[in-house]
């Protein structure tokens, strides 16, 4: 992570932390259109919408996570978030 990542990844765990929901999901769809490779704010909205009952926005996230996740070391602590909720919400 650069140009400011690690201090946006710092901010998110905050947020998570606090239960301020409203304030993570808008940072972690800011992240994805401003930095688009990185997975975890596509983990972390797909965790919300998931919350939140919105099935297809999570859904669209965690896909697009799982699908670049899969084999990509940087990612290995998160090897099975994103498949597990897919499996929850396809279920559904």
């Amino acid at each position: 992570m650069d140009d400011g990542a690690f201090e946006i990844f710092t901010k998110m765990g905050q947020l998570e932390q606090a239960k301020d929901w409203d304030a993570l999901i808008k940072l972690a769809e800011e992240q994805m259109k401003e930095r688009p490779e990185w997975l975890t704010p596509y983990v972390e909205a797909g965790m919300i919408y998931l919350q939140r009952g919105q099935k297809e926005k999570a859904l669209k996230v965690l896909d697009i996570a799982d699908k670049r996740i899969a084999g990509n070391p940087d990612y290995e602590q998160l090897n099975g978030p994103p498949s597990e909720m897919l499996k929850i919400l396809r279920d559904r």
